[in-house]
């Protein structure tokens, strides 16, 4: 069984940014591969890993082999440009771009920056990402004596718990009520332009995802265990073969429990909602 690690604990905990008015390189650069590379997402990861060692480069920062995108440095000594020109002339590369790290703007004038989001399907990563969910009664599960880590991604996954059980009775069984809306499929565009750590919430959401379409049932009854639990381990255990199945080739991936549940959760309402994806299909 392979164990899969993911370094989020860092990543996801940083606050949203709003758009930024410089945006400095990073010294990385952003390689889409082309859409005939590779097909499924593990061959996708080797795909991209194969061409960065063709070009010599390093794999650095968080790459999300779905839609074909991987980000690498140059090696000690050589200019961002001169790997940049070796990895267009590799027929399977699509495009190369500078990755760039966003600076906030003190006065933005733009009122989409300033103004609360209120929709409930907004995309993990972006300004009040948890509003998603906190309409949904994130105040009730307050009620229930467990304490929610503050980072939004916690609050999301602890009202989709609530969720899933108050509007399905399982995962493909039709909705009690009216469900929740849930955000749309991100585009590869979009992926391009989001910060590291959305991208990583996303990559963590997709992975979670296809874990719940690999075993719908257990994926469902996982959030009968207790925050914490030996059962709630016993459970993760359990759901490993789906995980290592859903993880791309060359990945390494850390399960926190805390942070395997809230992902979980989400995309358990998602796949239950009727819209597991959330990468477009390009």
């Amino acid at each position: 069984m392979r164990r899969v690690l993911v370094l989020l604990c860092l990543g996801l905990v940083l606050p949203p940014t709003a758009h930024a008015a410089t945006a400095a390189p990073t010294g990385r650069l952003l390689v889409t591969l082309k859409r005939g590379a590779a097909t499924a997402p593990g061959a996708r990861g080797a795909t991209a890993h194969a061409v960065a060692a063709a070009a010599g480069a390093r794999p650095s920062g968080f790459s999300v082999p779905q839609i074909r995108l991987v980000t690498v440095a140059p090696q000690p000594g050589e200019t961002v440009g001169e790997l940049a020109h070796r990895l267009r002339a590799d027929p399977r590369v699509a495009s190369v771009a500078p990755e760039r790290k966003a600076t906030l703007r003190f006065q933005p004038n733009d009122p989409a920056l300033v103004t609360p989001e209120a929709a409930k399907d907004t995309v993990p990563g972006t300004m009040d990402a948890d509003s998603y969910f906190v309409a949904g009664g994130i105040n009730t599960c307050g009620q229930r004596g467990t304490p929610v880590p503050a980072q939004a991604f916690y609050n999301r996954g602890a009202v989709a718990e609530r969720l899933l059980y108050r509007d399905f009775e399982a995962i493909g069984a039709s909705p009690r009520g009216r469900a929740a809306p849930v955000f749309a499929p991100v585009s590869d565009y979009y992926v391009r332009y989001a910060e590291e750590y959305a991208r990583a919430a996303l990559s963590m959401l997709d992975m979670a995802s296809c874990v719940v379409r690999a075993d719908p049932q257990r994926s469902y009854g996982f959030f009968r265990t207790p925050r914490g639990s030996a059962a709630e381990r016993g459970e993760i255990a359990a759901l490993m073969p789906a995980i290592s199945g859903c993880v791309a080739r060359g990945e390494n991936i850390d399960l926190s429990p805390p942070i395997f549940r809230a992902f979980l959760a989400e995309a358990a309402y998602r796949a239950a909602a009727g819209r597991p994806e959330v990468f477009r299909t390009e």
